[in-house]
């Protein structure tokens, strides 16, 4: 049975997947640069990451926001379409320290071993994105810590293709 119910009547032919293949590729390339291994390596959808097994670490890529990128000319009803702004979000969610089974807070040294294990993930990503990318808007930020886990995800822009504008008479 499949997941989304069909679409009723003709459709116009499939459109390549640039955005999911940017992400895609950012997710494939980021792997190779972490320090710290993880156990699930994830394209999020909607506008978080889940963070159910965050001892086991998670490396992901979100789609935060598309922009066309267009000509002057857009409003005129040609083909402007040059190519698209993909904002994403790189990330990994980790293990934080805790509170114990007593409710003593964690030690100093703890809490310090948890920051620079994700100042490494920030700097493993960082690196990737500067190196491999034609990411522009770079910018770090931690999440949590929040019930035994930690996440601090990369946010940039990428600049990827745009599709064939159709022709008047409606051929591809």
């Amino acid at each position: 049975m499949p997941r989304h119910a069909p679409i009723p009547g003709p459709r116009p032919a499939p459109t390549k997947d640039v955005f999911g293949e940017a992400a895609q590729e950012v997710l494939t390339v980021a792997q190779r640069y972490l320090s710290n291994p993880v156990r699930h390596v994830v394209i999020s959808p909607g506008s978080e990451t889940v963070w159910d097994d965050c001892c086991g670490g998670t490396l992901y890529v979100r789609l935060v926001a598309v922009t066309p990128v267009t000509q002057p000319n857009a409003a005129l009803g040609t083909c402007a379409l040059l190519g698209w702004t993909v904002t994403l979000a790189l990330g990994t969610v980790r293990c934080a320290s805790a509170l114990d089974s007593q409710g003593r807070a964690p030690r100093d040294k703890d809490l310090t071993e948890d920051a620079l294990y994700l100042t490494q993930d920030a700097a493993d990503l960082g690196q990737m994105l500067m190196c491999e990318t034609n990411a522009a808007n770079v910018s770090w930020a931690p999440y949590g810590p929040e019930g035994g886990c930690m996440s601090g995800e990369w946010q940039f822009d990428l600049r990827v293709g745009a599709c064939a504008c159709p022709s008047p008479e409606g051929n591809r």
